[in-house]
C-alpha cells in the first residue's frame, strides 16, 4: 500500500491545508513531495515514483532509496499534524488517551505525584466516555500503581475493574453480533432494491445471540444503528438509509434512548435524513426535516448547536437553490454575515463561493462578479482545490459575457487560458470545454450555428453528465446560450 497516496487522498481540504502550512515554510524537498502527491488526489491514476524522483532530484537521479526515506518522514509530518490537529487545546477527542501519555512519561521518569494526577484524569475521561477496554487496561495500572504506595488502597479500583468487565464482557457480545451481521449485509447482493432493512436483520440474527436480552441493550440498539448506517451511505443506499433511519428514530423516540447523554445520536440521525432526502431531490421534505432538526439543536443549552447548524443551513440553501432562489441567498449570507455558523477559512471561501453562483442563477451578473472578488482576495484562496479555481474562474467569464464587460473580459480570457496551460495543466474536467466555448462565443457572433461549436456543446453535456466532481453545474447556462430544450 502507497500510504502516502492513501493518507493525502483520504484527508480533507482544511487538514490538507495546515500541513500545507507547516511544509511550506521552509520549501523542503518534504514540500515539493507534498504538492506532487496532492496533485493526483481524487484521481484513479497513481503517481510513478520514478517519475517523481526525477522532478525532485533532478533527471539523472536513479537513488530511488533517497525518495523511500523522503515519503516515510513526509508520512511522518502528515502524522504529528494529525495529532496536533486533533489533540490541540479545546479539542475533546482522545482527552484520555492524551493524559494516559502523560502518565507514562511521568511514571517513567519515576516523578510518581504528577504520574498519578495524569492517569486519574485518564480514567475521568475513560469513564465518561464508556471506553471500558481502555478502562480495564487503566484500572489496571491504577492497581499496580496503589500496590507500591503505602496510602493507596487498590480495593477501590479492584472492584471497579470488576465491574467493568461485566460491561466490558456484555459489550464483546454486542460488538460480535454487530460484526457479524455488517459482514452479511455487506456481503449480500440483496440490498438494492425495495429491501426493508429491519427485516434482514431481524431474520439474520434471529438464530445468533444466545442472549437475548442483549436485543433489547441501548448500546446494542446504538451500536447496530450506527454500524447499518455506514454500510448504507458508503454503499450509497439512500433510499434504503432514509426508511431504516426512520424506522429507527422512532423505536429510539419510543424506548427513550435519546438523552442528553446520546443527543448527537439523535442529531446524527436527523443529518442523515436530511442528506438522504437531498441525494433524491425531495426539497420540501429537506426543509420540513430541516425544522426538526433546527428544534433539536435548541436542545440540552444548545450542546450540539455550532458543531451541527452547518449542516441545517447547507441543506436547507440547496433545497431552496431549487425552489426559491432567493430564499437560497437569503439563507447564504445568513450563513456569511452572521459570523458563529462557519469560521474554518475554507468553508467561508466555499460559502462565498455557492453565494456567487446563486448570483448567477438569478441572473445577478453584478453581483456574481462583486462576490467573486471576496473569494479572490480571502487569503486561504490559494490553497482551495484547483477544481473549484477552475470552476470559479469559468463562473467569472460567463458572468462578464453576460454583462458585456468586453475589456476585463478578454483580460481575465488570456489570464484563465495562461493558467489552464500552466497551473491548472493537471485538470480535466469538463469546464475546459466550457472554456473553449466561451472562447469561440467571444470571437463570433452566429456560434449558435456553427458546426464545430456544436460539437463542443455536445461533448461538453456528456462529460457534465458523468463529471462526480463539479461542484457548481453550468448545463443550464449551456443549454439556454444554444437553445437546448431539457
Amino acid at each position: 500500500m502507497n500510504v502516502l497516496l492513501e493518507l493525502i487522498g483520504n484527508l480533507d481540504g482544511y487538514t490538507l491545508g495546515h500541513i500545507q502550512q507547516k511544509l511550506e515554510a521552509d520549501k523542503s524537498k518534504a514540500f515539493q513531495l507534498f504538492q506532487l502527491y496532492k496533485s493526483f488526489k481524487n484521481k484513479e491514476q497513481s503517481p510513478d515514483d520514478e517519475v517523481i524522483m526525477k522532478k525532485l532530484y533532478g533527471p539523472k537521479s536513479n537513488e530511488m532509496g533517497t525518495l523511500y526515506r523522503l515519503k516515510n518522514r513526509l508520512v511522518n509530518n502528515i502524522n504529528q499534524a494529525l495529532i496536533e490537529l486533533n489533540t490541540s487545546e479545546g479539542k475533546t477527542t482522545f482527552l484520555s488517551e492524551q493524559n494516559l501519555i502523560l502518565y507514562r512519561i511521568f511514571h517513567s521518569k519515576g516523578i510518581e505525584p504528577l504520574a498519578e494526577y495524569y492517569l486519574l484524569k485518564s480514567i475521568k475521561y475513560a469513564e465518561g466516555s464508556e471506553q471500558y477496554t481502555l478502562l480495564d487496561f487503566l484500572y489496571g495500572e491504577m492497581i499496580l500503581f496503589c500496590k507500591d504506595s503505602l496510602t493507596k488502597d487498590p480495593d477501590f479500583y479492584i472492584k471497579k475493574r470488576r465491574t467493568n468487565f461485566k460491561m466490558f464482557n456484555t459489550l464483546r457480545n454486542i460488538d460480535e453480533i454487530v460484526a457479524v451481521m455488517t459482514f452479511r449485509l455487506k456481503s449480500t447482493q440483496n440490498l438494492a432494491g425495495q429491501l426493508s432493512v429491519s427485516k434482514e436483520i431481524d431474520k439474520t440474527l434471529k438464530t445468533f445471540a444466545s442472549d437475548k436480552e442483549i436485543f433489547k441493550s441501548n448500546q446494542f440498539k446504538i451500536k447496530f444503528y450506527k454500524a447499518i448506517s455506514q454500510i448504507l451511505v458508503q454503499q450509497q443506499k439512500f433510499v434504503e438509509l432514509e426508511k431504516y433511519i426512520a424506522e429507527t428514530r422512532e423505536d429510539f423516540l419510543k424506548t427513550s434512548i435519546f438523552t442528553k447523554q446520546t443527543h448527537d445520536i439523535k442529531i446524527e440521525q436527523l443529518v442523515y435524513l436530511t442528506n438522504s432526502l437531498l441525494v433524491q431531490r425531495k426539497y420540501q421534505e429537506v426543509i420540513e426535516t430541516g425544522k426538526v432538526l433546527y428544534d433539536a439543536l435548541l436542545e440540552h443549552d444548545k450542546m450540539l448547536f455550532d458543531r451541527y447548524i452547518y449542516f441545517y443551513y447547507q441543506a436547507q440553501i440547496n433545497s431552496y437553490a431549487v425552489l426559491d432562489t432567493d430564499k437560497a441567498v437569503e439563507l447564504q449570507l445568513e450563513v456569511l454575515t452572521k459570523g458563529t455558523i462557519i469560521n474554518d477559512p475554507y468553508f467561508i471561501v466555499f460559502n462565498y463561493a455557492n453565494l456567487a453562483f446563486l448570483y448567477f442563477v438569478q441572473k445577478n451578473y453584478k453581483q456574481v462578479v462583486k462576490t467573486l472578488q471576496k473569494v479572490y482576495l480571502n487569503d486561504y484562496y490559494p490553497k482551495i482545490d484547483m477544481n473549484l479555481k477552475v470552476e470559479l474562474a469559468l463562473l467569472e467569464l460567463m458572468a462578464r459575457h453576460e454583462l458585456t464587460d468586453v475589456n476585463t473580459f478578454e483580460y481575465r480570457l488570456s489570464q484563465i487560458k495562461s493558467s489552464l496551460n500552466t497551473e491548472w495543466k493537471e485538470y480535466e474536467g469538463a469546464e475546459k470545454v466550457l472554456f473553449d466555448i466561451i472562447l469561440k462565443m467571444s470571437g463570433q457572433a452566429n456560434y449558435r450555428t456553427d458546426k464545430e461549436m456544436l460539437k463542443l456543446v455536445n461533448d461538453y453535456l456528456k462529460l457534465n453528465s458523468v463529471n462526480v466532481n463539479k461542484v457548481f453545474n453550468y448545463e443550464i447556462w449551456v443549454n439556454e446560450k444554444f437553445g437546448i430544450k431539457n
